[in-house]
């Protein structure tokens, strides 16, 4: 009985041993000529399969001393710089009203690539479109300018700009001069007039050949007609005198115009003179400006009317648009009027409205009228 219970414990220990041993050889170190199998990129999940890394890109190398924006396809290297040969151009002595063509040459005289970008024109004189506006060093170019005389005698200068890439002159001046010679002479070339004196107080006007020339007047005009005169168009001759009719009423409303003489001379085909003309009256304080007002708080203001016209002056009534202005004396002193007006600023409407305005309209007895503006702001609360 001893024997079998000690046999029973004998299996059962070695069974133990047995199983205990055989789950520990899978986690011994292998033997040193044991062959280890390396992985294969089937075996691996995509997610853990190593990524190839990318090369680096270069980057552009834009040159330091660029004179254009890395967005512009056209990349300057170097510097360049603009040289005219002939800034300045003298046509010397020329008629009215002739065209000329002049030709500014240039070249650059840099080691980059000129960029001519365009040609500004404060005169009036007539740049045509550039075709070629790259210029390599070395290279020279020119560009045309046609200039018209004026209608004026005596000294004239006009200036035009090359705008370029030059980084120390990207501003390049040109002028043309000029003394401009009337083959005719006007005289007088500005005339003064007055409103309300007898014809204006305008002169005859003198047309002289100056050369020798005979010719003949083919039209005279005048702004808005302001102006007429007889002439002859089939009449020759190297000196004329026309006689100015005035019209007031036309003329009250064109204080300012020209009067153009058309003749067959030549080298004088054009010709013109100005008028300037005075008001029948004319206001020392036609507009009136009221600064920090405060509603309520009258303001007084003295105008002075000055009479240029031989007839009496007299101030018959006066008429405010929005009832703000009005005339609250006035006095005479030899042909002239001193007027004292009041201004008045009505109650504010609101905080965000500061301005005010007005329009005073004065009648005289001569049937003349004239107006007085006023504006303003009220003071900052």
């Amino acid at each position: 009985m001893k024997l079998s219970f000690f046999l029973w414990l004998t299996l059962i220990a070695f069974v133990s041993l047995f199983a205990f041993s055989g789950c520990g050889e899978s986690k011994r170190n292998p033997e040193p000529n044991t062959r280890l199998e390396t992985p294969t990129s089937s075996s691996i999940p995509k997610a853990q399969q190593a990524q190839p890394t990318p090369k680096p890109q270069p980057k552009p190398v834009i040159p330091t001393n660029s004179n254009e924006s890395p967005d512009n396809p056209t990349v300057v290297t170097g510097t360049p710089k603009i040289e005219v040969d002939n800034p300045v151009v003298d046509l010397g002595r020329i008629g009215p009203g002739k065209k000329h063509t002049v030709l500014f040459r240039f070249k650059n005289a840099g080691d980059g690539t000129l960029l001519i970008k365009e040609v500004k024109s404060t005169c009036g004189c007539m740049v045509p479109d550039l075709k070629k506006k790259e210029y390599q060093p070395g290279e020279s170019g020119e560009i045309p300018v046609t200039y018209t005389s004026g209608t004026y005698p005596g000294t004239v200068g006009k200036s035009l700009y090359i705008m370029s890439n030059d980084p120390k002159n990207p501003s390049s001046k040109l002028t043309i001069k000029a003394i401009i010679e009337l083959k005719v002479a006007v005289e007088p070339m500005e005339m003064s007039l007055t409103v309300g004196k007898e014809n204006a107080g305008a002169v005859p006007i003198k047309v002289r050949s100056n050369d020798g020339t005979a010719f003949a007047i083919k039209s005279v005009t005048a702004t808005n007609n302001a102006i007429t005169f007889e002439y002859d168009p089939d009449k020759e001759g190297t000196e004329f005198v026309l006689e100015p009719k005035v019209n007031m009423q036309t003329l009250e409303s064109t204080l300012y115009g020209t009067v153009q003489i058309l003749t067959s001379h030549p080298e004088a085909k054009l010709l013109s003179a100005r008028w300037q003309a005075t008001p029948c009256m004319t206001l020392s304080r036609p507009r009136i400006i009221l600064q920090n007002a405060e509603p309520g708080q009258a303001v007084s203001k003295d105008v002075w009317v000055t009479n240029h016209c031989e007839e009496s002056l007299e101030l018959e009534s006066s008429d405010s648009d929005k009832g703000l202005m009005e005339v609250v004396a006035q006095d005479k002193q030899d042909n002239n009027l001193k007027l004292e007006i009041r201004i008045t600023p009505p109650p504010r409407e609101n905080q965000v409205k500061r301005y005010i305005s007005d329009t005073l309209t004065l009648q005289f007895k001569n049937g003349r009228t004239a107006k007085i503006t006023c504006t303003g702001w009220y003071k900052i609360q």
